[in-house]
């Protein structure tokens, strides 16, 4: 019994490395530069963008980001996230830095309470040099 279970053990994982898509470790940095003359808060949210409708996606579901001052850079780390996998898009978010510190993050997900919202394969981040410049 312990070799069959120890079998199928195997065999699963076989079959799984030699059918899955190959897959990139991402190490990088993604950077927002806020152009605006407001501060603003930057967000991401990761999703499959061949299989997930834009649309459904939304803030995550915990208040994490930050705030960049107007004119000014900042950026969010994305190390260990893997290219071929499910996470092969991201979903940028930029929101008033007064509405963030107003209302509740479940008020502003609700409402939808964003200024704009950036939907990057990881391909189109890297010719824009992980860089994304608001407005």
């Amino acid at each position: 019994m312990k070799k069959i279970i120890y079998l199928s053990i195997i065999s699963t994982l076989l079959l799984f490395t030699l059918t899955s898509c190959p897959v990139e470790e991402v190490n990088r940095e993604v950077w927002l530069k806020n152009n605006s003359d407001v501060d603003i808060f930057f967000s991401l949210n990761f999703y499959d963008f061949n299989s997930t409708p834009c649309d459904s996606i939304t803030l995550p579901p915990n208040k994490e980001g930050i705030i960049i001052n107007k004119g000014e850079k900042g950026r969010i780390g994305l190390i260990g996230l893997i290219i071929g996998s499910k996470c092969d898009s991201v979903k940028i978010f930029v929101l008033d830095a007064d509405t963030v510190n107003t209302y509740s993050w479940k008020q502003i997900r609700e409402k939808n309470k964003i200024l704009k919202r950036y939907d990057l394969t990881f391909s189109r981040l890297e010719k824009m040099g992980w860089t994304v410049t608001y407005p």
